[in-house]
């Protein structure tokens, strides 16, 4: 996940929340007591809870770091709460709202995102073949697809 704006937030482990924008085709799959455990696109996961993502500062740039999701809810933006802004690595909602405008426009305070809950699970130095993980000190391997493999 790109966290161009935030990914400090992220590794001081001041940030455990993040709003991504409901898209067209986007679809919640709901599991036990009607919670939603995934969200697909086209009938494919994009996010899943349990799953892994790496930590990214742009597209294309490396992995800095790795979050598990842990829940998944939906809201209007504009309905953030404090604790919410808090757990978005903010000191206040207007703080929040400051950085949500920077980052989507005026006008898109009033849409439908996914809040996914996460915590990190790994900061990495990343190399050409491998991750070594700052906590847990373990190597991971990348293979060719970039994906996290085995772990010596």
């Amino acid at each position: 996940m790109i966290f161009q704006h935030t990914y400090q937030l992220i590794l001081d482990e001041k940030k455990t929340q993040t709003r991504r924008l409901v898209r067209e085709n986007e679809v919640a799959v709901r599991g036990r007591n009607n919670r939603i455990d995934r969200v697909q696109i086209n009938g494919r996961d994009k996010w899943r809870i349990g799953t892994t993502y790496a930590v990214q500062k742009g597209r294309s740039k490396p992995q800095i770091a790795r979050i598990e999701l842990i829940a998944i809810n939906s809201q209007l933006v504009q309905n953030i709460s404090t604790q919410d802004a808090l757990a978005e690595g903010f000191n206040s909602r207007a703080e929040f709202f400051v950085m949500w405008r920077r980052i989507h426009g005026e006008s898109l305070s009033l849409q439908r995102v996914w809040v996914l809950h996460f915590v990190l699970v790994g900061v990495g130095i990343v190399h050409d073949d491998y991750v070594v993980n700052l906590l847990t000190a373990q190597v991971s391997l990348l293979p060719q697809n970039g994906r996290r493999g085995e772990t010596r």
